[in-house]
């Protein structure tokens, strides 16, 4: 049986989520050389994750499933937006040269980052599965080559 959007933007959601965690720890550590290599390829994938949702799945669905499907789509794009305005403010942690800066940095946003995060995924995984029933088989598969062709790319 073919993978399914709720397959592959999970398997996409906690590879993020590893990531974030492991830019904590490296936080932690005061490596400021793994700090900024992590944060990086987190921001770059989160960049990503949010283009295939948004340009490729959210378009798709609200066109199968009208008002109803675009209600739903339009609160995760306004939750990307909180969270890429966050992302934004969390991007000194590419530059920080103190441990103060990378733990005031993480601890001064409005919300704690790794809850934003995993209760946005949690979130977005009811709407891939609602996403997966949604599509005909030939048309999930489409939409699914599109993603994955997305979520490999080299960041520009």
């Amino acid at each position: 049986m073919e993978q399914t959007i709720a397959e592959l933007m999970g398997a996409d959601q906690r590879r993020l989520e590893v990531l974030w965690a492991q830019c904590l720890e490296a936080i932690e550590r005061f490596d400021l050389k793994a700090v900024r290599e992590l944060f990086n390829i987190f921001s770059q994938g989160f960049r990503r994750h949010i283009e295939v949702e948004e340009r490729i799945f959210f378009p798709a669905f609200e066109a199968r499933e009208g008002a109803d499907g675009s209600q739903r789509t339009a609160a995760m794009c306004s939750e990307h937006r909180e969270i890429a305005a966050m992302i934004e403010q969390l991007s000194v942690l590419k530059t920080a040269r103190d441990h103060s800066t990378l733990t005031v940095t993480v601890a001064g946003q409005p919300c704690d980052p790794t809850t934003l995060f995993q209760s946005h995924n949690a979130k977005e995984a009811f709407l891939h599965s609602m996403m997966d029933a949604a599509f005909a088989p030939d048309e999930r598969s489409k939409l699914l080559e599109q993603a994955r062709e997305r979520l490999a790319a080299k960041p520009a």
